[in-house]
């Protein structure tokens, strides 16, 4: 499907409507309490400028429809993109286990990393802590994706022998 060009007027007339503002609060409703004010505006927007260059009328579908479920996805999606630069948390795997075993757990983690050189260290935090994909860690390595997953099982086999 071809992108339509949208003019900043046809854009403003889309805006201004009363019913896709009503829409786009209604979508956005839900992630008022977990994401800022400004990213679901962004969000809002953005949606509505997809919507105008990618709804089609011979899908059946309204234009409000489309935008409602536009709205939906980009603020999802900002919020994935927020939860993955929170602080990992650790929850009990097995509830028979007190917490502060975990959270000793935890700490047990953070100080075999720092007997890691820098660049190990660096490596496996973007897999395990940023959530960052092989592709991703190759490319800002200088690695093939083989090479990333190679580099990092061998990281893993170095800290279970023992640093």
């Amino acid at each position: 499907m071809e992108k339509k060009i949208i003019s900043n007027e046809e854009y403003e007339l889309a805006y201004n409507l009363i019913d896709n503002k009503k829409i786009m609060n209604a979508a956005a409703q839900s992630f008022r309490k977990k994401l800022s004010s400004d990213i679901i505006e962004s969000c809002c927007n953005y949606a509505l400028l997809v919507c105008l260059q990618k709804h089609d009328n011979s899908y059946k579908r309204k234009f409000t429809t489309s935008l409602y479920m536009f709205v939906k996805w980009y603020c999802q999606q900002a919020l994935n993109k927020e939860n993955k630069h929170v602080n990992v948390k650790i929850k009990p795997v097995n509830p028979n286990i007190p917490l502060k075993d975990h959270l000793s757990a935890k700490q047990e983690v953070f100080n075999i990393l720092n007997l890691l050189p820098e660049n190990e260290k660096r490596l496996l935090t973007s897999r395990f802590l940023e959530g960052k994909t092989l592709i991703e860690i190759g490319e800002e390595y200088g690695y093939t994706k083989q090479k990333a997953r190679s580099v990092i099982n061998k990281l893993l086999k170095k800290i279970r022998v023992g640093v």
